[in-house]
């Protein structure tokens, strides 16, 4: 349900029920939390790499990138004498507790640009290391990219939605098909025959609802 008539008024003043990004993000997040090797939940997300093999996608994974970017070095710059720090991502961002999972900012910058960076530079030249973290990278892209169009954020060249033929619409909606497409191949190639329950490999149903959610109730408002 993205939009019901109004009790009084009737449908041509119709409410609009749909999640906001903020809950709809850490939601993508838990679920990869989740995912983790350690974790005991029930969820094994995984999704296809461009080679056609199926790739893990867990929180543990962005940990492991992260480590690996610091202990490269590539972490701070020295300004004078003092270490300027390159990113904003800390042990709280994948060590997670009752506080720090309802912290938008840190779900937010997990799935960010600078991931995408750092996963760039440490599978830089390992072809098997780059297609492992190949589909994480992919959804880091695609969650920065609904988070930044969600938000407006001009200097990421989006603006607020205006029009229905807006190009941030145009662009969530691609968003949208590579989710669409993976949720797609998890219940449909026989490659995700050996998951006991197929949905487990998927973002859970609640989560998918919010993101579609979203998309259909802005499109709707525009």
């Amino acid at each position: 349900l993205v939009a019901m008539p109004h009790p009084v008024f009737g449908s041509d003043f119709p409410i609009f029920l749909f999640s906001d990004t903020p809950h709809g993000v850490k939601k993508v997040v838990n679920a990869l939390e989740s995912s983790n090797a350690t974790n005991n939940k029930k969820r094994h997300l995984e999704h296809l790499d461009s080679k056609g093999n199926l790739r893990p996608l867990s929180l543990d994974m962005g940990r492991d990138v992260w480590i690996e970017y610091e202990g490269q070095g590539t972490n701070s710059a020295v300004c004078g004498e003092a270490p300027l720090k390159l990113t904003k991502l800390t042990r709280e961002h994948f060590q997670k507790n009752a506080f720090s999972r309802m912290r938008v900012p840190l779900a937010a910058q997990v799935l960010s640009n600078t991931m995408v960076r750092m996963i760039d530079e440490v599978t830089v030249d390992k072809p098997e290391k780059n297609l492992l973290y190949e589909p994480f990278r992919r959804l880091c892209v695609e969650m920065d990219r609904f988070f930044d169009i969600m938000n407006g954020r001009q200097s990421k060249g989006y603006d607020n939605i205006k029009a229905v033929d807006a190009k941030e619409l145009r662009e969530l909606g691609e968003v949208m098909e590579w989710f669409e497409a993976w949720h797609t191949s998890v219940h449909t190639d026989p490659k995700f025959g050996h998951v006991d329950d197929r949905k487990s490999a998927f973002l859970p149903e609640e989560c998918w609802y919010d993101l579609q959610s979203i998309v259909k109730g802005v499109t709707a408002l525009s």
